[in-house]
């Protein structure tokens, strides 16, 4: 009789322990590069193990892993050749635009644009809420003034016959007005949350350890605001009236009436990032260097960006002078002389 085969003892984990012990490959820490670094890893570069602290060139790990095929080309081929001198010339030559700004000018830039944007949006909520009030406000009068009319003064001086049934349907239609005002949900979005604007949206800037805040400015420089807006507003309706009547001395520099105008306009142009609401720093996160210098970059470039807009809109009446000076420049030419 043969005799039974003999059974190979079997661990605990489910592994026959007599068959041969395949080494386990080493496990690779991974490697972090830069996302501005493009130059290639060469061969050379070394991968560290953590667990066995073994040494594993680049090469052998590429061997190593089956389901990775390289074809390794030529060192004297035309295309990298190319690559190399274009690699090259991308490192020789220096960074333009928004790259070669530091980093703490790219923060401050988003910043800008960030703070723009919200008072933008500061600016829109605050004509909508006083559009409204000021809507409410004439229904809540011509309501109460028609009501005393009816109701509350002499019947002798009242109005009768007919003007009275009138005025009582105005009435009833002005507080159905009023009525459906409230009970529509306008009240809520077009008063209650533009006051609330601020609180809600620092709310959602908490994150980026920013915070929204109103500029606090004293009444000798509220009147002069005023005046220079109601001004602009003023004199934006002369330039509309003007192009209306006169298209032709729209942006025209020898109608002295459309410089005087637009100089008017370019000098009653509001303050910008003075009088509405500025972008502040988180104390607790940011350091004071780096408050002040936000602070100082905030303030160069809004004192210049209003310079700016002012001199964009004489634009048109600094051609003639250039023009001018060109001429004048520019060598007379001289008549050839008859022989």
């Amino acid at each position: 009789m043969d005799s039974a085969p003999s059974l190979s003892p079997v661990s605990s984990d489910g592994y026959d322990s007599s068959a041969p012990a395949t080494p386990k490959p080493a496990l690779l820490s991974p490697i972090t590069t830069s996302s501005t670094d493009t130059t290639p890893l060469s061969d050379d570069f070394a991968l560290y193990d953590s667990d066995q602290a073994s040494h594993l060139s680049l090469s052998d790990a590429r061997q190593a892993s089956p389901t990775r095929k390289r074809v390794k080309k030529k060192e004297g081929s035309p295309t990298s050749k190319k690559k190399s001198s274009r690699r090259k010339s991308q490192a020789s030559q220096p960074g333009s635009g928004y790259s070669s700004v530091p980093a703490a000018g790219k923060i401050f830039r988003n910043l800008l644009i960030l703070e723009e944007s919200l008072r933008g949006q500061v600016v829109e909520q605050r004509a909508l809420r006083r559009k409204y009030l000021t809507f409410l406000a004439v229904l809540c009068s011509l309501i109460a003034g028609i009501s005393h009319h009816l109701y509350f003064i002499d019947p002798e001086m009242s109005s009768k016959g007919t003007m009275r049934v009138i005025l009582q349907f105005i009435l009833i239609a002005l507080m159905v007005t009023l009525l459906l005002y409230h009970l529509s949900g306008e009240y809520q979005k077009t008063i209650v949350l533009p006051r609330k604007f601020l609180s809600s949206t620092n709310k959602g800037l908490r994150q980026l350890n920013v915070r929204l805040m109103k500029i606090k400015t004293s009444w000798s420089d509220e009147v002069p605001d005023l005046l220079r807006e109601v001004s602009l507003v003023f004199i934006t309706y002369c330039l509309n009236t003007l192009h209306f009547v006169s298209p032709k001395s729209k942006n025209n520099r020898h109608s002295k009436l459309e410089v005087f105008l637009v100089t008017c306009q370019s000098q009653c142009q509001p303050r910008i990032g003075v009088t509405d609401v500025k972008l502040v720093l988180n104390a607790r996160v940011f350091n004071t260097d780096i408050r002040e210098g936000w602070e100082v970059y905030r303030n160069e470039f809004w004192i210049k960006e209003g310079i700016r807009r002012r001199s964009r809109l004489l634009e048109f009446t600094k051609e003639k002078s250039e023009r001018s000076r060109r001429d004048r420049t520019l060598p007379v030419p001289v008549a050839p002389t008859e022989t």
